[in-house]
């Protein structure tokens, strides 16, 4: 990919906010400093206004974010605790976890 290209592709995913915060944080600097840079946020920021106007900006769900990144980038290596405490798993770890305090808890009264 030539320099230019990378810079268009820099300054697109810049418009489109899909740059991690110190990226984000970088390229807004050299913005400010690189003439061709800011160009190509420009042209960026000219077509994609003219495609989606003023839709609303909505996030996406934890989940479909996930699945997105890891079509994206592959899978992400996670500990089976990080995959546990994830939003969507909570209120499976917490009925697991009150089920073996119930138990615990019969376990103990009848054996007192």
């Amino acid at each position: 990919m030539a320099v230019a290209d990378d810079m268009s592709l820099l300054a697109g995913e810049y418009a489109l906010g899909l740059l991690d915060r110190e990226e984000r944080d970088r390229v807004a600097r050299r913005i400010v400093t690189d003439a061709d840079l800011a160009a190509e946020y420009a042209f960026w920021q000219r077509h994609l206004l003219a495609l989606i106007g003023r839709m609303p900006s909505v996030a996406p769900s934890p989940r479909v974010k996930a699945g997105l990144e890891e079509r994206l980038f592959g899978i992400e290596d996670r500990s089976l605790w990080q995959d546990l405490l994830a939003p969507e798993h909570r209120g499976i770890l917490v009925l697991v976890v009150g089920a073996k305090v119930a138990a615990i808890g019969v376990l103990l009264a009848l054996l007192l």
